[in-house]
């Protein structure tokens, strides 16, 4: 008879089954490789055949990884399009927050598929460590698995744009990732926006059918009252990734930058109302850009 743990771990790897999607053989097609970034002692918990294919592992243990490693804060960097250094993730924060506890997951190219004015900014950036990198990082996203069973990522990033006008390579990147760590079904994720406006609130809605607030405001953070915090359960369906979402009659718009309307919705939370951010997830305006928010009461 099968024991409880044996049946536990069947149906979670029954629950990540499924046939190749076809963006995910489009980008193999294209010549894109799936990659992880981590510590050696965490690839075992992860995993390393998403759809069937084979990530390309990186571990901060091996010194033959460190030029692709390098490359990983270049192009994370660069993905800002900004030269301020105040955007750069400094190389301590990559090795002791990032690489040793948790892992970065994307889509990667040969360094010859990468067009030369975006190698360019590679050259600058990692100088010495530019003539070893033979693969780029093109899209990455950091997740951690939180004791609770959630999830937290952070750091989303992809330079599709720039390279053959991949538009939509964060968005399958976030569907990569979680793959990799078995999100899809499985408690929660929590993730904190830098901005109100930030265009990634559809990509991060392109994977649950509930994005919700978790905090409206967050006054640790440098951006204060423009930064909020998401809670979400993966639960898409890798095969229907590329679908719009049919967008929702919402309670009310919030304009981004109204900073009365989110005190307000936070004091609200503490009654038990929830809110969530819900399809087209962003419109813009003459006045800004505005989300639209569906409102629901507490629970009975």
């Amino acid at each position: 008879m099968e024991n409880k743990m044996d049946s536990s771990k069947h149906d979670q790897d029954k629950t990540m089954e499924t046939e190749t999607p076809a963006w995910f053989s489009r980008l193999l097609d294209d010549g894109f490789i799936p990659y992880v970034a981590t510590s050696a002692h965490l690839l075992t918990s992860l995993n390393l055949k998403p759809f069937g294919v084979q990530l390309q592992a990186f571990a901060m243990q091996n010194p033959n990884d460190k030029p692709f490693l390098d490359a990983y804060l270049s192009a994370n960097f660069l993905s800002f399009g900004s030269k301020d250094e105040d955007y750069k993730m400094p190389s301590w924060v990559y090795v002791d927050c990032v690489l040793l506890p948790e892992s970065v997951v994307g889509f990667m190219l040969p360094k010859s598929k990468v067009p030369a004015d975006l190698l360019e900014g590679f050259r600058q950036d990692s100088p010495e460590s530019y003539e070893g990198m033979t693969h780029i990082p093109l899209s990455g996203q950091i997740d951690s698995h939180a004791i609770d069973g959630s999830f937290v990522n952070f750091s989303l990033f992809s330079l599709g744009r720039r390279v053959n006008g991949f538009k939509q390579l964060a968005l399958y990147t976030k569907a990569l990732s979680t793959e990799v760590h078995g999100m899809r079904n499985s408690g929660k994720e929590y993730r904190i926006i830098g901005q109100y406006d930030n265009p990634s609130l559809k990509v991060h809605g392109g994977m649950t059918t509930n994005l919700e607030i978790d905090q409206a405001i967050v006054p640790l953070h440098p951006g204060k009252d423009m930064t909020f915090v998401l809670k979400m359960k993966v639960d898409y369906d890798p095969l229907t990734l590329d679908t719009p979402r049919q967008p929702v009659v919402p309670t009310f718009w919030l304009n981004a930058k109204d900073i009365t309307a989110k005190r307000q919705m936070q004091d609200e939370m503490k009654d038990g109302n929830t809110f969530s951010i819900v399809p087209p997830y962003a419109e813009r305006r003459n006045e800004g850009i505005y989300l639209p928010i569906l409102k629901s009461g507490p629970k009975l």
